[in-house]
């Protein structure tokens, strides 16, 4: 078949299958003292005892390994790094700015999050997977903006954070889509963000932070 994701089943599997980015191909074959299968056969037919019969397969399943639960699940295995990188984010501002951010405000900010993933599993159940991410990052990313420049008091840092949210999703989206790369991906992802805040905050003194 012209499917490059099959996934074999049953109790015999095939003689050396040749799978490709163009599909694959299969044979099995088996013998008679392996499957016993003519006896099996009779006593399904004579004596209607078809158990053995039944439990005797073999096949191929089509497998989609991106479709849009194993995307939507895999999304939500980066939630807690995605919402701390966030919250992170916010503490930053509080810090740069020296603001005075109440635990409410970073609340309000954790949910905002969380409802993205909620939003994208349950758009992508009426609508194409993509488009249903499109919808709920820009719609998490707007009202974190909005909220962020109330909270700030400046429209530039609410855009300013909006934009970091809406590359946040734009790299998570990019891991959604990589099936064998996806783990590098991440790693690599996680590594530079953590150089990124040990740089920006290597001159801060966290003891005289009030």
């Amino acid at each position: 078949a012209n499917w490059p994701h099959p996934n074999f089943v049953g109790n015999f599997l095939p003689l050396k299958p040749v799978i490709d980015d163009s599909g694959f191909s299969a044979m099995w074959q088996t013998t008679f003292f392996s499957t016993n299968l003519p006896d099996i056969m009779n006593s399904c037919i004579e004596r209607g005892k078809c158990e053995a019969m039944n439990n005797t397969t073999l096949g191929v399943s089509l497998v989609d390994p991106v479709n849009q639960y194993l995307k939507t699940e895999r999304a939500i295995k980066y939630a807690e790094l995605f919402i701390l990188l966030t919250l992170f984010s916010f503490m930053l501002f509080e810090i740069f700015k020296r603001l005075s951010i109440h635990p409410i405000q970073y609340a309000f900010v954790g949910i905002a999050m969380a409802v993205f993933y909620l939003l994208l599993l349950s758009l992508s159940e009426h609508i194409e997977f993509n488009l249903a991410y499109l919808i709920s990052s820009v719609s998490c990313a707007a009202i974190l903006g909005i909220y962020i420049s109330g909270v700030l008091g400046e429209l530039k840092h609410g855009l300013i954070f909006s934009g970091g949210i809406l590359m946040l999703y734009l790299i998570l989206f990019g891991l959604l889509a990589a099936e064998d790369f996806a783990l590098l991906m991440g790693s690599i992802f996680v590594f530079l963000v953590l150089a990124a805040v040990m740089i920006m905050t290597r001159k801060i003194d966290w003891y005289q932070l009030d």
